[in-house]
C-alpha cells in the first residue's frame, strides 16, 4: 500500500524546492544585472498573484502555488527608455502542457527616463504579454513580440527552468541575451 502521507509530503516538499530555486535563480539574476547598472524597480519584491480565496478553483490565477514571479529592471543614473523583465513562470491554467520556465523581456518605453523607472510597470505586465494574448508561448523557441494598446512593445523568450542548473548557465542563457537586446531607442 502507498503511504499518501508521505507521498503528499513529497510533493509539498518538491514545490517548495522549485519556489525556493526560482527565488534563488532571481537573487542571481539581480546581482548580474546590478553589475550591469540595473536595478530592481520594486526593490526586494517579488510580483505574483494577488492575495488568496478560499473560494479558489483549480483554473483559478490566484492559487495558492505561485503561477509566476517577476521582476522588473531599470537603468540606474542613465537616460533610457528600455525596462528589463525576468518571468519565472512555474504553471498557466490557460497552457497546462507548459513547463516551469524563465522568460527574459525587454519592454520598450515611448518615453526615457532617468534615475527613476516608469511607474506604470505592474507585475503581471510581462505573464500577460506572454501567456494571456494570442501568441503560443515556447521555451526555447523564437523571441516573440507584443504589443499592446498604450502600453509598451514587449520582445520576450523563454528557457526552460530545470535547464537553468548553474549562475553560468542563467548568466549565458537568460541575461546576456537580455543585456544584448537593450539598444536605447532615441
Amino acid at each position: 500500500m502507498v503511504n499518501t502521507s508521505a507521498n503528499a509530503k513529497l510533493s509539498i516538499s518538491n514545490v517548495l524546492s522549485i519556489v525556493d530555486n526560482s527565488i534563488k535563480i532571481l537573487l542571481d539574476t539581480d546581482d548580474f544585472l546590478s553589475k550591469e547598472g540595473w536595478q530592481p524597480v520594486h526593490g526586494n519584491t517579488i510580483g505574483s498573484e494577488h492575495s488568496k480565496s478560499i473560494r479558489q478553483t483549480p483554473t483559478d490565477l490566484g492559487r495558492f502555488l505561485p503561477n509566476f514571479m517577476s521582476r522588473f529592471y531599470y537603468r540606474h543614473r542613465e537616460p533610457a527608455n528600455v525596462v528589463l523583465a525576468v518571468n519565472i513562470q512555474l504553471h498557466h491554467p490557460r497552457h497546462p502542457e507548459l513547463e516551469p520556465s524563465i522568460w527574459g523581456a525587454t519592454l520598450a518605453l515611448e518615453d526615457f527616463y532617468t534615475n527613476k523607472p516608469p511607474a506604470n510597470l505592474y507585475y503581471w505586465l510581462v505573464k500577460n504579454a506572454i501567456f494571456e494574448t494570442d501568441h503560443n508561448p515556447t521555451p526555447n523557441g523564437p523571441a516573440s513580440l507584443y504589443k499592446g494598446e498604450g502600453g509598451p512593445s514587449i520582445t520576450f523568450f523563454g528557457v526552460p527552468l530545470m535547464d537553468i542548473k548553474s549562475r553560468e548557465e542563467l548568466r549565458d542563457q537568460v541575461v546576456v541575451p537580455l543585456l544584448k537586446s537593450t539598444i536605447v531607442v532615441s
